[in-house]
């Protein structure tokens, strides 16, 4: 026979639920910010904001370049 799961279960669902919705938005956020960034040829900045998520280097170039030729330099 099925039985309800306990009350902490579900309320370690729901608090899953917020964390991935906060950090889906504080992901939106940065690449927000970091398209402001390449739109205004701030690269300095849009490589420090791509530091904050861990990407460095060579990779960073990329995606800024990237971004500039899909039109987020415009």
């Amino acid at each position: 026979m099925l039985t309800k799961p306990p009350t902490p279960y579900r309320k370690r669902l729901s608090t899953n639920k917020i964390i991935t919705q906060a950090t889906t938005k504080n992901q939106k956020l940065r690449f927000t910010e970091l398209l402001k960034y390449i739109q205004r040829h701030e690269l300095t900045d849009a490589l420090e904001s791509l530091s904050q998520s861990q990407i460095e280097g060579d990779l960073a170039i990329f995606a800024i370049a990237n971004l500039q030729s899909l039109g987020g330099a415009e």
